[in-house]
């Protein structure tokens, strides 16, 4: 009875394996990003305590969290980090975080990860992968395009662009008539995000097949949506220059 089951096992190893691996990408991103969302928000709690605390209470001078842990090396906060990457596999009750919270949020596009790994360089290294004009970019692009493409993913219109996304060669073209537009102005990090998101589709890092699940996620258009959209409107009401003097 035990060899049959064991042979069992071996003869469900071909299959298993491959589904395994195609998923330690998505667990490696979501691990990076758990504790990238633990940590602000455990620090915007303890800071809002703190301001509790030292302002109010106390009628003291605020003692903010982060304002210590700018203070001390980098190597502090990377151990801080490095712990809370091991807290979001502690089983919450019975399952880790980031399961939670890729269950909730799906797998990340190329640009979640790339605007991931710019925050967390920021917050331990103090330095910044791209500049806040850059950011800006990434968001504006985020936006528009994601504006257009979910009302017509989700069922309103006849039109379906997430099809596109299965080796259409009309995406193909417009990808590279985008690029072209984006080097043509410099803006080299654009094109880099769409070449990057090209070749992690072509490399199959996720298990989707669809190249818009590379490109952009409904959680970057979120953020960009609460980030970039009083911008736009601020400029619409007043214009660029004024906010620029301000």
């Amino acid at each position: 009875m035990m060899e049959e089951s064991y042979q069992q096992a071996v003869n469900q190893l071909p299959i298993i394996l491959p589904s395994i691996a195609k998923q330690i990408p998505a667990l490696i991103e979501w691990t990076l990003v758990s504790a990238l969302l633990v940590w602000l928000l455990s620090t915007r709690i303890l800071n809002f305590i703190a301001f509790i605390y030292f302002r109010i209470l106390k009628k003291e001078e605020n003692k903010s969290l982060l304002n210590f842990l700018d203070s001390k090396p980098y190597i502090w906060r990377l151990c801080i980090f490095i712990l809370l990457l091991i807290i979001v596999w502690l089983p919450m009750p019975n399952t880790p975080i980031i399961y939670y919270l890729r269950g909730f949020f799906g797998d990340l596009s190329v640009i979640t990860i790339a605007l991931s790994v710019d925050g967390l360089y920021r917050i331990i290294w103090k330095k910044n992968l791209y500049t806040d004009k850059q950011r800006n970019h990434i968001l504006s692009v985020v936006l528009i395009t994601g504006s257009l493409f979910f009302p017509f993913a989700i069922g309103i219109g006849s039109l379906d662009p997430y099809n596109l996304g299965y080796s259409s060669l009309l995406l193909w073209f417009n990808l590279l008539l985008i690029s072209v537009l984006f080097w043509s102005i410099a803006q080299y990090h654009l094109v880099l995000l769409i070449l990057l998101a090209i070749f992690a589709w072509i490399a199959q890092w996720h298990e989707s097949n669809n190249l818009w699940d590379y490109l952009i996620d409904a959680n970057i258009w979120v953020i960009s949506l609460f980030s970039m959209l009083p911008k736009f409107i601020k400029i619409m009401i007043f214009g660029r220059k004024k906010i620029q003097k301000t």
